[in-house]
Formats: structure tokens, C-alpha cells, sequence
């Protein structure tokens, strides 16, 4: 008998270390003879890791095959023809996959992904990297904090959903999983760090990259990158000063601003 129990408590944990992408692989049908019986999960981790079964064998391998190259962000539904040859009545060529085997029937599996897509990484853990984290918490962020200093990444400051990293600014890149839903913002505790991370980003792909500071500080900070050979296409992709202008002081009205102008980023249109 499947052990649920044991099951989500593995589950829940990788889930909450957030270090990992995650997806579930649920038997919802057979129909013929399957290794296979409705009911049983499996978890997949982008690490390689898996938790449960769904049978077992060439069904197995090949869901788990599928997930692992296609890296799926949306739930979806797959049946699979256990037959050595040959098509499924009534069901439509993209949503079936022929394996080859000899069982004679069917297994259609829901597949699930357990993260967020879109990651946020908050580069500084002072008082608005701190607020900031919480917030983006609630709007379906997956969040990384990154701070120089190890003892304002203490687990008690933030909520159990939230990956921290300690570095000292350097490994940014391997720190960093630059892509197409890759948010980033820059608030570090000073002007030098501040520099160093917006260089470390500069010419890699994301879809939103901020850095928060004075009008004098940005400008400074710009002129400097220019110097280095930086180009004002480049630079002026850089929200800087950050956030929508409401007049925010304190630190939660800041991430609260900061945020608003993400999720304003998040929900326009990409153009091809």
C-alpha cells in the first residue's frame, strides 16, 4: 500500500527547502493491463532526486524523462500507450506518448509543477531586502535573498518559504539563474556593493532588473558602469531608482512599491 503519510512529509519538506524545482506525477486512469494503478504519485526534483513511485520500469523512466527535459510550468495532463505499437483511440496526438511496452493498455498521468517559475532575487538582507522578501512572498515570487553578511541571513527573519544565500557579491552568476523569469533587485548597504552586483548582472537575460538608491547615487553609479565601457541600450534596461511613486519612506511601504512595479513588469505583454 502507497504510504501517503510518509509521502507529503517528504514532499512538504523539499517543497519548504525551495532549493530544488519540483514536480508531482499522478496515476489518474488506466485502463488495460498497467504496472501502473490510479493513485500513485511520484515526485520528480530538478536535482535528479525522486519520492514514490508510479510503477516502476519503462512508464516510470519515461515520465520522469519527459518532465526532466520539458521542465513543464503549467499543469497538464499526459496519457501513455502501453502497447508496443500503435495509437490510442480517442485520444489526440499530443497528449499521448507511445513507449513501446507490451502491457497491452493505458496510464494516463496528471502532472504538476510545485514551484514558482518566476524567481526573485533580492540582492541585500538589510531593512528593505527584509521587507521585500515578505511581501513578494504573498504574489507567487519564488525568493532569494543574497547577503555579504551571514548573521542577516538568520532563519528567524524570514518565512520558511524564503532561500538565503551567503556570498560575498562575486559568484553572482552561479548564485543567479539568469533567464526569461528572472527578477532581480539590487539593495545592498553600500555604494561599492551596489556597483558590483548591477555589473555582475549587466548582459545576461532577465525580465526585470532594479536597483534601489538615491537619484545622485544612480546617476553615479551609471556614469561609473558608462566609464567601463557599459552602453546606454544596456544601462537603460536598469530600473533605477526603483519602485512606484507613492511616497514611500518606511521599509514595507518600499517593498510594497518595489513589488507593485514588478508585478507591473510581470503582467505586461512580452513582445517576440
Amino acid at each position: 500500500m502507497f504510504d501517503y503519510q510518509k509521502y507529503y512529509k517528504r514532499l512538504s519538506t523539499l517543497i519548504n527547502a525551495n532549493e530544488d524545482q519540483v514536480w508531482q506525477a499522478i496515476i489518474i486512469m488506466t485502463d488495460g493491463s498497467s504496472p501502473a494503478a490510479s493513485g500513485m504519485h511520484l515526485t520528480v526534483c530538478s536535482s535528479g532526486g525522486l519520492v514514490g513511485n508510479i510503477g516502476g520500469g519503462n512508464l516510470e523512466h519515461h515520465v520522469v524523462g519527459w518532465i526532466m527535459e520539458n521542465k513543464p510550468t503549467t499543469p497538464l495532463i499526459r496519457t501513455y500507450n502501453l502497447n508496443e505499437e500503435g495509437d490510442i483511440d480517442g485520444v489526440e496526438a499530443a497528449d499521448k506518448d507511445n513507449i513501446g511496452m507490451i502491457c497491452g493498455g493505458t496510464a494516463t498521468v496528471f502532472i504538476e509543477p510545485l514551484f514558482n517559475a518566476e524567481k526573485l532575487y533580492i540582492i541585500g538582507a538589510g531593512h528593505c531586502g527584509k521587507a521585500l522578501a515578505r511581501v513578494s512572498g504573498f504574489c507567487s515570487f519564488n525568493t532569494t535573498v543574497i547577503d555579504n553578511r551571514a548573521d542577516q541571513l538568520l532563519e528567524s527573519y524570514f518565512p520558511e518559504n524564503i532561500r538565503t544565500v551567503n556570498s560575498d557579491y562575486c559568484d553572482l552568476d552561479k548564485v543567479i539563474n539568469f533567464g526569461a523569469d528572472t527578477y532581480i533587485v539590487i539593495m545592498t548597504y553600500g555604494h561599492q556593493f551596489d556597483s558590483f552586483a548591477l555589473e555582475s548582472c549587466l548582459g545576461r537575460p532577465y525580465r526585470y532588473l532594479g536597483m534601489i538608491g538615491s537619484k545622485k547615487k544612480v546617476a553615479k553609479t551609471i556614469e561609473e558602469l558608462k566609464d567601463k565601457g557599459y552602453d546606454d541600450a544596456e544601462l537603460k534596461k536598469v530600473h533605477a531608482p526603483i519602485g512606484v511613486k507613492i511616497g514611500s519612506k518606511t521599509p514595507y511601504e518600499i517593498a510594497v512599491s518595489v513589488t507593485a512595479e514588478i508585478i507591473k513588469i510581470r503582467n505586461e505583454k512580452i513582445e517576440p
